[in-house]
């Protein structure tokens, strides 16, 4: 099954998008921001991520370009 990575720092928003991906079907990996998503991604096989635009320490947008300028996604 598919691993998506959820990105999203109020924690109850962050568990309901895990409760709800997770009840079908796929694997989750969570963030709180944006640099533990960077943490994340090296070690995890992510095949899509939902990710919170304003996150403390780094906003969506970096998060998501970083990885695709290395190749990452």
């Amino acid at each position: 099954m598919s691993t998506v990575l959820v990105v999203e720092d109020d924690e109850q928003l962050r568990d309901l998008f895990a409760d709800v991906l997770a009840d079908n079907g796929y694997t989750i990996r969570t963030a709180e921001d944006g640099l533990t998503a960077l943490d994340v991604l090296p070690n995890a096989s992510i095949d899509a991520i939902v990710c919170d635009v304003m996150t403390p320490r780094m906003d969506g947008f970096t998060m998501i370009s970083l990885p695709r300028q290395m190749g990452k996604i």
